[in-house]
């Protein structure tokens, strides 16, 4: 399962091994002043648009890059029993994505902190 924390201004997330193979990254690194808006969401909702490149699981889990044509691109990887983080990341900010949507364990208390540009919990 994927971690994120808050270091120095940078919003880490960190993929687990199999996470890692889906979403083609070890990690992302997002300024927290890139970030647009941060909520918690229902795992598997928050994915939208097709798959480009990723495994799904029907009703289980969501893995890799999703898109909306020319669109939206979100980066997944999400677990339904888990809760998730939904970053939206300013276009302005070069990332080869829009959204970010990944199941954290902790993500009420890592949405909190990236609202708060604080220290998110390890």
């Amino acid at each position: 399962m994927a971690r994120a924390s808050i270091n120095n201004g940078i919003l880490v997330v960190e993929f687990s091994t199999w996470e890692r193979f889906f979403t083609l990254r070890r990690r992302v690194d997002i300024p927290v002043t890139a970030v647009r808006e941060v909520a918690t969401v229902a795992p598997l909702s928050g994915v939208r648009g097709i798959r480009r490149h990723g495994i799904t699981v029907s009703g289980l889990l969501r893995a890799g890059h999703w898109g909306h044509g020319a669109g939206t691109r979100q980066l997944v990887a999400v677990r339904r029993s888990v809760p998730a983080a939904r970053v939206l990341v300013d276009p302005a900010a070069g990332l080869p994505f829009d959204e970010i949507v990944v199941s954290l364990p902790d993500a009420d208390a890592v949405v909190g902190a990236v609202r708060r540009g604080q220290e998110a919990p390890r």
